[in-house]
């Protein structure tokens, strides 16, 4: 079957699982959506991430995977999109996953900063003054020269778009404010001085919310239909809400060959449809592919980019409700059995755990904290008796105070929330404490009113390669715009007004280990697990790879096989 038949193909499919799931519209994609519009990450956040159930009946790979031929068009499934408004927070992630406009920094592999637009960059000794040195002979895909004033201009309508007193969100005002910028067009630089330190200033300039674009020649333009005039090797040529791009190669692109022609980005729901779609050669690429699909592409020569701990599934815990009292949420999170609901009832899409940022980050020392609430109903059941929860009228239901107990879970179905939230309240029930669960399109209401005993979030625990803005939820003047448990502990408080600030990275390290163990103490994370994304190609195409941050999907390091 042609590949134009195919992608027609995958449109129906598409449209049908719409209708029959939900696909589409605001809940189709966002990275943010799990944790309000106001979260990192990622987003961030994914109401619209619609995941594999536990079991697939996707076929098996044939012994020999499709054959490498010369291409000039790169064909991608995924279940994600969202639409191409680099000034919004989750939108911004597409902008760069798409390979339409690029950072002044970039992560590396192992989250490390590295230069993208900027050569390198420096602070000065009052930790507020950042100078960022650019790359020389970079153009915008309109073929503008990207000087240092248009790298002004473009930070500076990012933050005029943000600003609240215009009708924005603000988003962008809690990374970084700032007091000037300036462009030295002559030296090629461009320096930020900052209201206050911002120690994770180069992570800042790489998250995708600061790509640089061309500010003058964006305004005039539909960004939501277009996308903005940015410095990545493709641009959008045509875009249909809820389903797929058509780009284009940037033929001004400033850092080599662009590799293909054109590449067709087409949103594929069902699991099942976007490993199909590699078996059968129409999609070079898919993105979260069902981990128990993953050996069968391996070693049908596959490749298969893998990361797991970058992003956390877990639950705010309303300390203004029952689970503020201290034994019976001590006993609720001794009830998940994480192990299982990770394995069995995600089927390997998460990893188990229990510290707030996964172990595989070892200067934050999570693999040192003793895990207080492990899994032992028995010993939750005791608790509970012993503080006086109890079922005293004989309806199976313990109560608090001398009221019955009714524990509820606010979810979206994004990233498989609500199944981990409904194995998490059957495991609940099963030490007499009920608890129901209510799914969602979106949480941040609830978030925002406390109408909660436990909401999910599925947020970017490092967005910047520094977790501040994530533990930023715990900080009790971050107001219940933020700081959605409504947590106060005096000593996190004081450990985290010394990181916001501090400079040094061994003392900052102490300082997010402190956190972390209060966090586990105090148990106000309820973790689902440690998500596991991947992106999986076909022998067709070279050079996929899944990063850490979840940024860089379509680069120009994506090639035709040899």
């Amino acid at each position: 079957m042609k590949l134009k038949k195919i992608f027609a193909l995958l449109l129906v499919v598409c449209m049908t699982a719409a209708l029959l799931a939900g696909c589409g519209g605001n809940s189709a994609g966002s990275d943010t959506a799990n944790t309000t519009p106001a979260d990192t990450a990622p987003a961030s956040s994914d109401t619209g991430a619609d995941t594999a159930p536990a079991s697939s009946d996707a076929s098996a790979p044939a012994d020999t995977a499709p054959a490498a031929s010369g291409k000039t068009q790169l064909n991608v499934v995924s279940d994600m999109f969202s639409q191409p408004n680099i000034h919004d927070l989750s939108p911004s992630w597409f902008v760069v996953r798409l390979g339409l406009a690029e950072t002044l920094v970039r992560f590396g592999e192992d989250s490390s900063y590295q230069p993208w637009l900027a050569t390198s960059w420096e602070v000065a000794d009052d930790n507020l003054t950042w100078t960022f040195h650019l790359q020389e002979g970079v153009k915008f895909s309109n073929g503008a020269d990207m000087t240092a004033t248009k790298v002004k201009e473009s930070i500076e309508y990012l933050y005029e778009d943000q600003d609240p007193a215009n009708g924005g969100v603000g988003d962008a005002l809690t990374f970084m404010t700032y007091t000037s910028i300036t462009a030295d067009d002559a030296a090629n630089t461009v320096t930020i001085v900052t209201t206050e330190p911002v120690p994770d200033m180069p992570g800042v300039m790489a998250y995708p919310l600061f790509a640089i674009i061309d500010a003058e020649a964006t305004r005039g333009r539909d960004m939501l239909l277009e996308g903005p005039i940015g410095t990545g090797p493709y641009v959008v040529t045509s875009y249909t809400d809820g389903h797929d791009y058509q780009l284009a190669k940037n033929p001004y692109y400033w850092d080599g060959e662009v590799p293909f022609e054109t590449v067709n980005y087409v949103k594929v729901a069902e699991e099942s449809s976007r490993y199909n779609a590699l078996l059968d050669g129409s999609a070079d690429i898919a993105t979260h592919i069902q981990a128990s699909n993953l050996p069968a592409l391996e070693s049908a020569g596959y490749a298969v980019s893998n990361v797991s701990g970058a992003r956390d599934g877990y639950f705010h815990v309303n300390f203004e409700g029952p689970m503020g009292n201290d034994a019976l949420r001590k006993a609720v999170f001794m009830a998940i059995d994480d192990e299982t609901v990770c394995d069995i009832t995600t089927g390997g899409s998460y990893t188990a755990g229990y510290t707030p940022l996964a172990p595989i980050f070892t200067q934050w020392g999570g693999a040192d904290i003793p895990d207080v609430t492990a899994y032992n109903p028995e010993e939750a059941m005791k608790i509970l008796d012993e503080a006086g929860i109890k079922d005293t009228d004989g309806d199976g239901w313990r109560e608090l105070d001398g009221q019955n107990i009714l524990l509820t879970y606010v979810t979206v179905t994004g990233r498989q929330m609500a199944d981990i939230a409904q194995a998490h309240a059957t495991l609940i029930q099963a030490i007499g404490v009920n608890c129901e669960v209510k799914v969602v399109d979106s949480q941040g209401e609830y978030m925002t009113n406390g109408t909660f005993d436990m909401v999910n979030s599925n947020e970017m625990i490092v967005p910047t390669g520094d977790p501040v803005n994530f533990l930023s939820h715990w900080y009790s003047e971050s107001g219940t715009g933020y700081n959605y448990a409504r947590y106060s502990n005096p000593d996190f408080d004081k450990a985290f007004e010394a990181l916001k600030t501090e400079m040094d990275v061994s003392k900052r390290n102490e300082y997010v280990k402190q956190l972390q163990q209060i966090m586990v103490d105090d148990s106000v994370l309820l973790l689902g697990g440690y998500y596991n994304f991947n992106i999986c190609s076909a022998p067709s195409v070279t050079g996929v790879v899944q990063p850490p941050c979840d940024f860089y999907w379509i680069t120009k390091d994506i090639k035709p096989a040899a």
